[in-house]
Parts: C-alpha cells; structure tokens; sequence
C-alpha cells in the first residue's frame, strides 16, 4: 500500500469515528503569574514571528507557491528599511498552518467575488492575535504525568495553564489554537467527545424575548440580565481618545497600545460577565426541554429604535444565536404575528401599550403581558393555534397603523 493510500484509508476511519462524536471547544488559560522572563519572551517572540511571517508571504509575488521551508525572510524596521530575520522560534508546522490560512482566506474572498460581493484584500498586519496548532503532539502537546502542563513547538520547558480540569478524561484532542488577548495568553483546545443520548426534563417550553425581563418562559420563569459598561472602561475610552493615534492617520505610540490593551481588558471583564450569564441560562433552558419555541424578533431593531443601551446591557443577541445552535428542536414563529396581542381564548386582538405589564382582554382572560406572549408562541409554535388564520386577522388589524417606521412597529406590536 502506498503512502497516499495510508493517508486516504486513515482520514476515511477518521472520518467515520467522528460521526458518533461531538465536537467541543474549551479555553485554558496560560498563567503567566510564575513565568521567567526568558519564557515569556520566547511566546511573546513566538507572535512576533508570525507576524512577520505572514506580512512576508503577503509581501510575495506568488504567495501560493512560497516555501513554508524558509528560516531567513525581510522585514521592514522603523525607518523603512529592509533587514534580514532569522525564523529562531516558529515551527514549521506552524509556518504551513500560517500560509494555508492565508490561502484560505484568499480562496474564500475569490469566491465571494464570483457570487457578485464588493471585497476587499489581505492587509498588512502590525499585529497578530491568533496562531494555529495544527497537530496534537507536534505543534502541542501536554506534560505526561502533570497534565496541566503544555508544551509548545521549539520552546523550551512547559507551561502551566488554568482550566484543564474542565475536560473528560476520555476527550481526544484534535488541534488548538494559541490566542494572545490583551497579553493575556489562552489556548483554545478542540476536542472530540463520545455522543450522548439526552434525556429532558420537559418536554416543551416557549420563550419571550423583552427589555424589561429579557427571557419569560411560558411556565412563569423570568430571566433578567443587566451589565452596563464599567466606569473604568468609560474612563479608559476618553483617555485614549486623546492619545498620539487615536485619529485617522497618526501613527500610533506606544502608549495608544498600552492604553488599548487596558481598555480591551476591562471591555473583556465586563463581556466574560455577560458571557457567564447567557451561557447559564442557555444551558439550563436547552438541557432541560426538547422542544423550544421562539418568535423571530427584530432585536437590531430594538437597539436601533428605542431600546439602544438596555440591548447592549443585555445578551439577547446571544441568547437568541446561542438556542439555534444549541437547542434539540427549535421552532421559530414568524415575527409578524402580534403574540403579544392575541387572546388564546376568544382570538381578538386588543392593543396593549408598553407601560401595561398585564393583558386584559374583554372575554375575561388575563395575565402577566410577557407569559402570555411566550404561552401564544408556545401554542403557535408548535401548530395548536392557526397561525395563518391570526396573520389575516392581523393584515386587517394593523391597517391604522400604516406609515410607522420598523422600530416603531417592532416596539408596539412585540413589546
């Protein structure tokens, strides 16, 4: 058997092995607390010399056909003048992995240009964020008997990292990638676990998207999710506002990094706080019911309309991308139908104005606005009330409503 058919039958068992498995992505983080200087230099080098990698292979005339083999490359230095660099720490895994990106990324622009898309091209970077650890093992690999130790390709010695703790023990370990967010290091580990059969509480839930309450179940379960920006991250914006760079053209100091990479982490503390939050409540909803069902809200609307900050405080964004990906079963009742509005029993549509947090409706049915919303989607959802029949009742309905804006729209009949 040759080599390329080794190659073939190995990536066909892989292939099939990965179908009975699920695919998860977890961040460990580097403790860079206990570091020597020599190893904390050699990764921030490791950066260094992917960056001027990648603007070297930009820099070709050919950038398909350059040898990933190379160790010496041209870079340009202060004043604009070629010098010559020595590749001392990068592997040469890594430099395949760092120019097949680049070629992806060229094929992906190629393709979006043929199906008709303004595009734009590679630029020159002054930084890079993100490096690829193509191969367990090789680019990567964990200390055998300490295993929250890793290794990386051409340093020397190990280090330690936090959260290893998170992943199973029978989790088979793909590629990574090494991740330098605000000179903090995280590696970024895809792993391969066995599939599972769930098992659900519940069997089917519907769901309300609100400002007030940001999710209302239908069985009465209300979650609320309130994170305004920092008053350190407002500070730290107006100052760099005012550093050596900030406008269009200045060249930037080195104290507009240094402020950057503040404000960056103290913008990431307050998003890893909402992160925390949705991914509590996206976990506890899609891991206790099978069936889900949601209306399609216009949330951009909502921030573009009335509801800016109170959107941007909140994760419904997340929410709402996290359940579609994540859910068993989702259904998704379109977001023209005036759930809000409708009455269940007698099928009449009554206005309801944003300050009334309670629906009355002349039959005599009543009930807290947002649990009457997510109880109509849930019906709607899951086609025990005929959602064509309200949209033309709705069509007839809205007539006097004629002339308002989509915001205005979006905040009367949803909310």
């Amino acid at each position: 058997m040759t080599k390329s058919e080794t190659i073939k039958q190995s990536l066909k068992q892989t292939f099939q092995k990965r179908l009975n498995q699920d695919c998860k992505v977890f961040e460990l983080k580097i403790d860079i607390s206990h570091l020597s200087t020599k190893r904390l230099s050699d990764i921030k080098l490791l950066f260094t010399e992917s960056k001027w990698l990648y603007n070297y292979i930009l820099n070709q005339e050919n950038l398909f056909s350059f040898d990933t083999k190379t160790n010496q490359i041209q870079i340009l230095d202060k004043d604009k003048n070629k010098i010559d660099k020595n590749l001392t720490i990068i592997g040469s895994q890594i430099k395949q992995s760092i120019h097949s990106r680049m070629m992806d990324s060229i094929k992906a622009l190629s393709q979006l240009k043929k199906h008709g898309f303004k595009i734009g091209k590679l630029k020159f970077k002054s930084r890079i964020t993100s490096i690829p650890l193509k191969q367990y093992g090789t680019t990567f690999k964990f200390h055998p008997i300490k295993t929250n130790y890793i290794k990386f390709q051409n340093i020397k010695g190990y280090f330690k990292i936090n959260g290893i703790k998170q992943i199973p023990h029978f989790a088979e370990f793909a590629n990574a990638t090494l991740v330098n967010k605000n000179n903090n290091y995280w590696v970024k580990l895809t792993c391969y676990l066995p599939k599972e059969t769930k098992i659900f509480p519940e069997k089917e839930i519907g769901i309300d998207f609100g400002i007030k309450d940001n999710i209302v179940l239908s069985n009465g379960e209300k979650f609320k999710v309130d994170i305004p920006e920092s008053i350190r991250t407002r500070k730290l914006r107006h100052k760099l506002s005012r550093k050596h760079g900030f406008k269009k053209g200045q060249k930037k100091s080195k104290s507009f990094y240094k402020n950057l990479d503040l404000l960056n982490n103290s913008i990431s503390k307050t998003n890893n706080k909402k992160k925390d939050q949705k991914n509590k409540i996206v976990s506890k909803i899609v891991n206790t019911y099978e069936t889900i069902c949601v209306q399609d809200e216009s949330i951009k609307e909502w921030k573009d309309g009335f509801f800016g900050k109170q959107v941007h405080n909140s994760v419904l964004g997340g929410i709402m991308r996290d359940l579609q990906s994540k859910s068993h079963t989702l259904k998704i009742v379109d977001k023209y139908i005036p759930t809000t509005q409708l009455c269940p029993q007698c099928f009449k549509l009554n206005k309801i104005s944003l300050n009334q947090r309670e629906y009355f409706c002349s039959c005599g049915y009543k009930k807290d606005r947002d649990i009457h919303s997510a109880l109509n989607i849930l019906e709607i959802g899951m086609d025990r009330l005929d959602s064509k029949k309200v949209l033309m009742e709705y069509k007839h309905y809205k007539s006097p409503m004629e002339g308002m804006t989509s915001a205005a729209l979006a905040a009367s009949h949803s909310r």
